[in-house]
């Protein structure tokens, strides 16, 4: 048999032990009241629906009215509502609405710093594309690419990709094609280390105008160099190779300081993303204190203390 507080097989509240049962509401009557409250549609009256709303505002239920669906959980809103309850322990209905407004202002105020964080997050993503980004379309005519991949680690390793199938060639061939030494003179450019440059010699005997002004007119190639093409030509792309490894090394170092520099730049949002996440913070942190500063009052009076003195609750963008 049930005890105080529990609730019987037929659903009566037996309110003391051993009640007899020809006290036990009839079951049709249960049943009955069961049909009814089933038909009961709430409040109907102004006051009532107010009231009933200021019940769901008590219990932490209005966080549906305040979370932004998908991306904030109404769980964490109803425990800072109820955090905020515990600390000001509110009475009446003015004292309520107080601290619900503090517990949205404090809510929005989380909103504003995630939307900081989306914005340094997004500036170092933009950062971080523009770099990958140099790695060119060499199809573009107007982008100098001896210039550019010389100045980051992906750049270098497309020019030593370029090396390595050259040795590549070289060694499954013994011979080099006009067209690696055109890929070289593309990526490397009129420069002293394009190994396309003495690959031309080697093997077509040609030497470009400028090279060969520097060189003498009547300069013969170096001695040891027509008996065996080659294994010079072997050599020189290893020696290459050699220096992109080297330059790669010291580009490395600058590009790690230079991104250590610029997500240190990235720390706070840029431009008028930042001016419009202060106005957002200024506007909410000056409703929330004048929120504090009411309930403060309100609550001295309850209690029969002197109000504090009047705060200026003004939040300028620079505090």
């Amino acid at each position: 048999m049930p005890g105080n507080g529990e609730i019987s097989s037929d659903g009566d509240l037996a309110r003391e032990n051993g009640r007899n049962d020809d006290h036990r509401t009839p079951p049709k009557q249960v049943a009955a009241n069961r049909r009814n409250a089933m038909r009961s549609t709430g409040p109907r009256t102004t006051e009532g629906k107010l009231a009933s709303k200021f019940n769901a505002t008590k219990h932490g239920l209005r966080a549906s009215e305040i979370v932004i669906p998908g991306q904030e959980d109404p769980l964490e809103f109803e425990a800072l509502l109820q955090e905020l309850w515990d600390d000001w322990t509110p009475e009446g209905r003015t004292e309520i609405s107080l601290v619900t407004e503090i517990a949205i202002a404090q809510w929005r105020l989380r909103r504003a710093h995630r939307a900081e964080l989306g914005e340094i997050r997004n500036g170092i993503l933009d950062a971080t594309a523009s770099d990958s980004a140099e790695l060119i379309d060499d199809r573009n005519p107007f982008i100098p690419l001896p210039e550019v991949l010389k100045k980051s680690t992906k750049g270098i390793g497309r020019l030593r990709s370029a090396v390595e199938q050259a040795t590549f060639e070289l060694g499954t061939k013994r011979t080099i094609s006009r067209e690696t030494c055109d890929t070289l003179d593309k990526l490397f450019g009129d420069n002293v280390d394009n190994p396309g440059l003495m690959l031309r010699l080697w093997f077509f005997d040609e030497m470009p105008d400028w090279l060969r002004k520097a060189m003498g007119k009547n300069t013969p190639p170096p001695d040891g160099m027509k008996p065996d093409k080659i294994a010079c030509a072997r050599e020189h792309l290893e020696l290459c190779r050699e220096d992109l490894e080297r330059l790669k090394r010291k580009v490395r170092q600058r590009e790690k300081l230079a991104g250590e520099i610029k997500l240190q730049r990235l720390s706070i949002p840029n431009g008028p993303e930042l001016e419009r996440i202060q106005r957002y913070e200024t506007a909410i942190k000056r409703d929330m204190y004048r929120a504090i500063d009411q309930l403060e009052r309100l609550q001295r009076r309850r209690r029969g203390e002197a109000p504090p003195p009047t705060v200026n609750v003004n939040v300028s963008k620079d505090d």
